[in-house]
């Protein structure tokens, strides 16, 4: 199903190529089986990406996808064949790092494939990583088309980059609080458990990489897991946020080195994300029409709170 990224000749490799256009209707066809099998069996598929970084030509699997060509499959491949299908499973672009690996004329490339209103039909927004870029660059994404949704997809920790306590931190402020503070609608890490090696992984995958959950290869039980910073911030955001839920406006003081962010969930509870990156305790009061909450963040912390009026 693959041809050379520039001749167009047959190319039988795991890793780059592109997606012969003559497989668009068969590429399709296979997500429309995967997601209608899935959900017979009841595991309902909210949302795909095209292809898992499609600027990157050495990831283990791979398939280079330009704008350009995402941009063709949307049109007359997945987007005819879901409408066809009557599935309701939401298509987001691009699903790849802020930065769009600083490959030329790939810059802006949700953009390039909203702007065109045949292929934004079909298209309910974009998936982003953060290994190379800021997150920053979801401010213009939001400001050209507000009515696209946005979703973080992966992040990974692992031995090239991982203490516990810089990547709790940094994490929760860059990811988490990063992309839901610029109307993300939710975060997807990588890699939900492993084992103590690694494990599965795919040949030429990542062997180096952390769950956000380990669990020991000699001691499959609770008492061989290692909790890892991804579980604890998933596990703030997941024990306080409702699907559905809104984030507010507030005003009032802060506190130096504090920064939060505030939601109403759909069951009329609030909940609020908290980070104090300074290096003392920091105090803070919440206040609504009818409560007023206080809670106390110990230095280089993060905390979640969850109330009812």
């Amino acid at each position: 199903m693959k041809i050379t990224e520039n001749g167009g000749a047959p190319y039988d490799r795991w890793t780059a190529g592109r997606l012969n256009p003559a497989y668009y209707a068969d590429y399709a066809e296979y997500f429309v089986r995967w997601i209608t099998a899935m959900e017979q069996r009841g595991y309902p598929i909210h949302a795909v990406t095209l292809q898992n970084e499609p600027l990157n030509k050495g990831n283990s699997m791979s398939l280079y996808m330009s704008w350009q060509d995402q941009l063709a499959f949307i049109k007359q491949g997945i987007g005819p064949a879901f409408k066809k299908a009557g599935l309701t499973t939401k298509v987001l672009v691009f699903d790849h790092n802020y930065n769009y690996d600083n490959i030329s004329g790939q810059k802006d490339y949700p953009l390039q494939i909203f702007k065109d209103p045949e292929a934004s039909a079909y298209v309910a927004g974009s998936a982003w990583h953060n290994y190379g870029g800021s997150v920053t660059v979801l401010d213009g994404i939001h400001a050209a088309y507000p009515d696209k949704e946005i979703y973080f997809t992966e992040a990974s920790i692992g031995q090239w980059n991982y203490t516990f306590a810089g990547c709790l931190i940094n994490d929760f402020r860059d990811i988490f609080m990063g992309t839901l503070g610029r109307w993300g609608k939710g975060v997807t890490l990588w890699n939900l458990m492993l084992d103590d090696k690694g494990r599965p992984n795919r040949p030429g995958g990542c062997t180096t990489c952390f769950g956000a959950v380990d669990i020991s290869s000699s001691n499959y039980s609770l008492k061989g897991i290692t909790r890892n910073s991804h579980y604890y911030n998933v596990a703030h955001c997941s024990k306080v946020l409702r699907p559905g839920a809104v984030r507010l406006g507030t005003e009032g003081k802060g506190t130096d080195g504090l920064s939060f962010q505030w939601y109403r969930n759909p069951d009329g509870s609030y909940a609020v994300l908290l980070l104090n990156e300074g290096s003392s305790d920091a105090q803070v009061n919440f206040v609504t029409a009818k409560r007023s909450v206080s809670c106390k963040v110990p230095p280089r912390a993060i905390q979640s709170v969850l109330w009812n009026d």
